[in-house]
């Protein structure tokens, strides 16, 4: 089990030493070429997103779907800024971060098979989103 230090509101760090398959997703992600616009993350077990992501802002399709993930950073849509397609269908998802309402370029967003009770009315303000 990872110990989180939450003191920084949307920012999520590992304090202790990555497991074997965080190890292996920092690795995918370290690995992605610059210029790839694609990235697939299906059914890694990953729980929590790994800062790692963020280093590559220029990622258009993310695909996150069969993973464990509960919640995400409440900056992930201003980190990623021109992220067109996401799919985190079938994660445990509770909520969705109101930073979406700031997004441009969200076009599709999958979010089938998780725990969410609401969406933000902030999501009503993205204009790419079909």
């Amino acid at each position: 089990m990872h110990s989180f230090d939450n003191s920084e509101p949307g920012r999520t760090t590992v304090n202790k030493k990555l497991g074997n398959k965080d190890n292996e997703v920092v690795k995918l992600i370290k690995n992605q070429s610059h210029d790839d616009a694609f990235l697939d993350l299906c059914n890694r077990g990953i729980q929590i997103l790994p800062d790692q992501l963020y280093t590559l802002p220029h990622i258009q399709h993310l695909y996150l779907e069969g993973n464990q993930i509960s919640q995400l950073p409440n900056n992930f849509f201003d980190r990623l800024p021109t992220l067109q397609w996401l799919d985190l269908r079938n994660n445990q998802l509770k909520a969705i971060p109101v930073s979406i309402g700031r997004h441009q370029s969200i076009k599709k967003l999958l979010l089938e098979g998780n725990c969410l009770t609401h969406l933000p009315l902030q999501m009503g303000l993205t204009k790419t989103l079909t």
